[in-house]
């Protein structure tokens, strides 16, 4: 110091100097060179930055491990929508990210449905939302509609807001055989609303993991999004690792497997041997009679078609065997373009 009471000039402009972006200038003579400022704790580790406004809580692995679970989830719900609906459903994990709860409702859309589900045994509630044109194009194909989509301007009702719970629930059973390589959770559905200002599940500055899906389906494009506030996941975090998860033998796998293939194995289908078949007019059939006959268009020494449901699964001979009709297979028929037997 100049005179013992304050800095000088040169020590101002030193300082100003290590402080700034740019090199730094070279320092007056007699003045120590300025280093550049790390913040340290009082034991000496050094400080992270933390911004209140943007929090991040869980690590970048943490993070890529729900993707992996989330993706599973995805391929999960695409096949059992696509069951339930009786036709291909495509969905896909678009986005999985971390922001204030504040922020979550503020983004949300008018009007929304939102459904408030449990995790148990985790502690709290997440937020489940499904798009509205993509709920109406699901509750149209349950209703055994083509899956028409909605009327622009239509308001809700609550015949459809219950409908809409059935989807939710075939995510849950979904999400609750998923996370079975984490915990073993019993997810449920608690309440609906449509007001996204009641929702209180968490604080306005808390944590959430925000959970986006984009399902296809008929030719549009809507999306079901998903929100876990921190406390939520927060008794799992340690088995948030991908290298854990992965290594992981899902428990149940072969149980299951062997449940559904005995129930499977019960499952009748009816099997139809078509002899032939012949084209004719309505007044040949008006002038039908006891005795008549009508020739078909399959030779008597050619092999007949046999049909597993709607699909034509073999050829063969019909015949006897002891007192009873029977046919006789020669050929398995291989239908590539053909996805079901029904």
């Amino acid at each position: 110091m100049a005179d013992g009471k304050g800095l000088s000039q040169e020590e101002i402009d030193a300082l100003l100097a290590g402080l700034s972006s740019e090199p730094a200038a070279e320092p007056a003579p007699g003045v120590a060179p300025v280093k550049p400022f790390t913040p340290l704790s009082p034991t000496g580790a050094a400080i992270r930055l933390y911004d209140f406004r943007h929090p991040d809580k869980l690590s970048k692995d943490q993070l890529r491990t729900l993707e992996i679970v989330h993706q599973n989830l995805a391929r999960s719900f695409a096949f059992s929508l696509t069951a339930s609906t009786r036709t291909v459903v495509q969905c896909s994990l678009v986005l999985l990210e971390q922001k204030r709860f504040k922020e979550y409702i503020d983004e949300r859309p008018e009007p929304v449905v939102l459904h408030l589900v449990s995790l148990d045994p985790l502690p709290g509630r997440a937020i489940i939302e499904i798009d509205f044109e993509l709920a109406y194009l699901i509750i149209d194909r349950l209703l055994g509609g083509p899956g028409r989509p909605i009327a622009a301007g239509r308001a809700v009702t609550e015949i459809e807001v219950s409908l809409m719970r059935t989807v939710v629930s075939s995510l849950l059973y979904s999400i609750r055989e998923i996370w079975s390589g984490i915990i073993e959770v019993r997810p449920r559905l608690d309440d609906t609303t449509m007001n996204p200002s009641l929702v209180q599940i968490a604080l306005p500055t808390d944590v959430v993991v925000v959970i986006v899906f984009e399902v296809r389906l008929l030719g549009m494009n809507g999306t079901i999004s998903m929100c876990i506030p921190h406390n939520v996941i927060e008794p799992i975090i340690p088995q948030l690792s991908a290298e854990i998860w992965l290594s992981q033998k899902k428990p149940g796998n072969e149980e299951q497997a062997a449940i559904l293939a005995q129930h499977l194995s019960a499952v009748r289908l009816p099997v139809c041997a078509i002899l032939g078949e012949a084209r004719i007019t309505i007044r040949d059939i008006l002038a039908l009679d006891v005795g008549d006959v009508i020739p078909l268009e399959t030779l008597a020494d050619k092999p007949i078609l046999i049909k597993v449901g709607a699909r034509s699964k073999f050829t063969g001979t019909p015949g006897l065997l002891g007192k009873r009709l029977a046919i006789r297979l020669h050929e398995v028929l291989d239908e590539e373009n053909d996805e079901t037997l029904l």
